[in-house]
């Protein structure tokens, strides 16, 4: 299948959605990656490591945490780099 003589312009992303996923969002995973760091360094410490509870909710941050640095890497970081860019796709040589 041949696309030489494809005039037709694809737009990456929609503008609403590079701002709402590219800019506003990285706030959002930033400051929620920092909560559940300061979570598990909480949970670590030796009297509160004693309830299983807390054991829980250690793995929680933690399985929260590896959420979040998916959705950056999934969600948020190609718009970001559209918008960095000013839109324009990578030239495939």
């Amino acid at each position: 299948m041949a696309v030489e003589n494809c005039t037709e312009e694809y737009d990456f992303y929609e503008p609403n959605e590079k701002i709402l996923l590219g800019v506003l969002a990285l706030p959002f995973i930033v400051i929620g990656f920092m909560a559940n760091a300061m979570s598990v360094r909480i949970f670590l410490h030796r009297q509160v490591r004693i309830q299983p509870v807390n054991w829980y909710l250690m793995l929680l941050a933690i399985s929260d945490s590896v959420i979040l640095i998916g959705a950056f890497f999934v969600l948020t970081l190609p718009r970001l780099g559209e918008v960095l860019t000013g839109g324009m796709p990578p030239q495939l040589n």
